[in-house]
C-alpha cells in the first residue's frame, strides 16, 4: 500500500525519504513535492493553499489508477493540506484514503497565535530557530537565507490566509491526529476539535517533544504510524 507524505512549511519531500528503512516493506513511503523546492524549485510558489491542493489533484489521480489502498500523511502545514486533500478527493470521486494522518497542527479554523509571514526576515529567522528544525548553517549563510525564507515565507503565509469552510463535508475516512507534548504551535484544545470534522473515528497521539518531535522521536513516531496504517489496511482487504 502507499503513504503519501505531504512536507511541512519550507520542506522538500526528501525529508520523508529515510522513512522507507524504518517502517513494513508493506508500505510505500512516497515523499509528495510542492511546487517552489526540491526537484520542483523552478515552479513558482503557490498564490494559497487551494491552488496547492487542486495542483496535487492530477498527480494523486495517477497515483490512484492502480487501485491500491493509500494513507495520506501530512506534517504541520503538510497536515493542513492532507486534510483538504482528503476532502477533494471525495468531491472528485477519487478512491478515499484507507486513513488520514494529521500531525503537528490544530484542527482547521482554530485561531493562529501569530502572522508569522508579516514578520520581518531576522525576527522570521529567530522564530525557526526557536520551533526548531531548521538547519543552524541557515543563521550564518546569507545565499541560503535568500533561497530558503521566501518560500517558508510564503507557505506561512499560505496557511495564515486559509479560511476553513465551516460547512465543508467531513472526512469520512478514519484519521488519526498525532501531536508533540511539547509542541508551541498547537493547544490540547484545539488538537481535540479535529473530532469536528471527522464523520468516522478520530483517534489522538502524543509524544514527547517539540514541533519537530517527528524527527525527535523518529523511531516511536515511525511504531505508530506503522500500526495505525496496518491496522487500517487489513479491515479494508477483509471487506
Amino acid at each position: 500500500m502507499k503513504m503519501f507524505c505531504l512536507p511541512y512549511a519550507g520542506a522538500s519531500a526528501n525529508v520523508y525519504s529515510p522513512w522507507s528503512k524504518h517502517l513494513s516493506p508493506e508500505i510505500e513511503v512516497i515523499p509528495v513535492e510542492l511546487a517552489g523546492r526540491g526537484r520542483r524549485f523552478l515552479e513558482p510558489l503557490y498564490p494559497t493553499l487551494d491552488h496547492a491542493v487542486e495542483d496535487l489533484l492530477p498527480f494523486m489521480q495517477e497515483q490512484l489508477a492502480d487501485g491500491e489502498p493509500y494513507v495520506l500523511f501530512g506534517h504541520s502545514m503538510g497536515a493542513l493540506l492532507a486534510y483538504e486533500l482528503t476532502i477533494r478527493i471525495e468531491e472528485v470521486a477519487l478512491p478515499k484514503p484507507i486513513c488520514s494522518i494529521f500531525s503537528g497542527k490544530n484542527a482547521p479554523g482554530t485561531a493562529m497565535d501569530k502572522l508569522r509571514h508579516q514578520l520581518s526576515d531576522d525576527d522570521l529567522l529567530s522564530e525557526l530557530m526557536l520551533l526548531g528544525g531548521t538547519p543552524e548553517e541557515l543563521a550564518r549563510d546569507r545565499e541560503m537565507r535568500q533561497l530558503f525564507l521566501p518560500v517558508i515565507r510564503n507557505d506561512f503565509r499560505l496557511v495564515e490566509e486559509y479560511r476553513h469552510k465551516i460547512k465543508r463535508n467531513k472526512v469520512t475516512c478514519p484519521i488519526a491526529i498525532l501531536t508533540g507534548l511539547h509542541d508551541s504551535l498547537t493547544t490540547s484544545a484545539y488538537i481535540r476539535e479535529w473530532t469536528h470534522v471527522s464523520g468516522h473515528s478520530c483517534k489522538f497521539y502524543s509524544f514527547p517533544g517539540g514541533h519537530f518531535f517527528i524527527h525527535e522521536q523518529t523511531a516511536e513516531v515511525l511504531g505508530v504510524i506503522q500500526e495505525i496504517v496496518l491496522s487500517s489496511l487489513y479491515p479494508y482487504h477483509a471487506r
